[in-house]
């Protein structure tokens, strides 16, 4: 029956289902699940409060990752069963991949079972034991990863935890997308770390040095964005701003200045000129907010008023700002593409 496995109490194999037996950690010691009726060693998963006994065959183990076949090298005794804990690794996802090993493809979650972070996890214990090939099959026939694939353009499903996804499986045009919409989303926390714009941070898991990537591409990117910004209030500042000829004055100058700086003090750009890496400002915020500046010549001078609205076209920087923004492909190394183009072929 779907979604139940067998278990060993006291000598008789009974049977729970499958989610009774994922509850290792919030329960005490549990009843032994059996993969495999005349498996020759046993996992202790879990930690102690909740340990997970899992009856397992180390022949097929030893046959499904290189890394399980060193452990069991390692704790391999002769004519006896091999019991190894497992006290670091999920419960839930463990038995995901064991059920997998073991042929117990009835006992599996199906269509979109997983959540993201159960995702996460599954990636996370594939790359510790180099099982990519044995399980990813699994992601695609039953729909586990791409009901959670980013969509970039309307900005849904589109959390961190997929970079170590697609890092592990191999998923690089996915990556490259979601790492260009994230970067330009992320900025500071008081303390100085990263954080996106609408999360407190990124999971414990990432691909080796993304982070350190990102941060770099942030802080360039706003580096350009704040020259072009400050360049802007020079020129306002040097003047004259007024073009016409006819009735040159400060008005415009005065108007076009004020308009300016409430925009940088709205952002805490001014009156201190803020360099990237003192301003918590994502790349995301100050694009959007540089949209959003009215520099309004109203009330101008005498009866050339209506052509004093071109006054302030020669401080037109979103242009400018458009062109460093939509930079794509920064935040992927080489080792990266490297990496997932290995991936993609186990």
């Amino acid at each position: 029956m779907e979604g139940e496995v067998t278990v060993k109490d006291a000598g008789k194999a009974q049977v729970v289902t499958a989610s009774e037996s994922e509850q290792a950690d919030a329960r005490g010691p549990q009843r032994t699940i059996a993969l495999d009726d005349s498996g020759d060693a046993l996992l202790m998963l879990g930690t102690s409060a909740g340990t997970q006994p899992v009856q397992v065959s180390k022949a097929v183990m030893t046959l499904a990752s290189p890394v399980w076949k060193a452990m069991f090298k390692r704790h391999w005794k002769e004519n006896e069963a091999t019991e190894i804990p497992l006290p670091e690794d999920d419960v839930g996802t463990m038995l995901i991949v064991l059920r997998i090993a073991h042929l117990r493809f009835h006992e599996l979650l199906k269509k979109k079972g997983l959540t993201i972070d159960a995702l996460l996890a599954l990636a996370v214990v594939c790359d510790k034991y180099d099982i990519v090939p044995l399980v990813r099959p699994f992601l695609d026939l039953y729909d586990w990863a791409q009901c959670h694939l980013p969509d970039t353009i309307s900005g849904e499903r589109c959390d961190p935890a997929w970079f170590f996804i697609a890092w592990t499986f191999g998923y690089r045009e996915s990556f490259t997308e979601l790492a260009d919409f994230v970067v330009k989303r992320t900025g500071l926390d008081e303390n100085g770390f990263l954080v996106t714009d609408d999360e407190p941070g990124f999971p414990s898991h990432m691909p080796p040095g993304l982070i350190e990537l990102m941060a770099d591409v942030r802080k360039t990117t706003l580096g350009y964005m704040l020259e072009v910004i400050y360049d802007v209030l020079d020129r306002i500042l040097k003047g004259p701003v007024c073009v016409v000829k006819e009735s040159r004055g400060p008005v415009c100058g005065v108007m076009t200045l004020d308009s300016y700086i409430s925009f940088l003090l709205a952002k805490g750009l001014y009156p201190v000129r803020r360099p990237a890496a003192e301003t918590s400002l994502s790349i995301q915020e100050l694009y959007d907010a540089s949209k959003e500046v009215g520099i309004a010549i109203t009330g101008a001078i005498s009866k050339h008023t209506y052509i004093h609205c071109g006054c302030f076209k020669r401080y037109e920087f979103l242009p400018g700002l458009k062109e460093i923004y939509q930079v794509k492909d920064m935040v992927i190394s080489k080792s990266h593409v490297r990496h997932m183009a290995e991936q993609a072929k186990k």
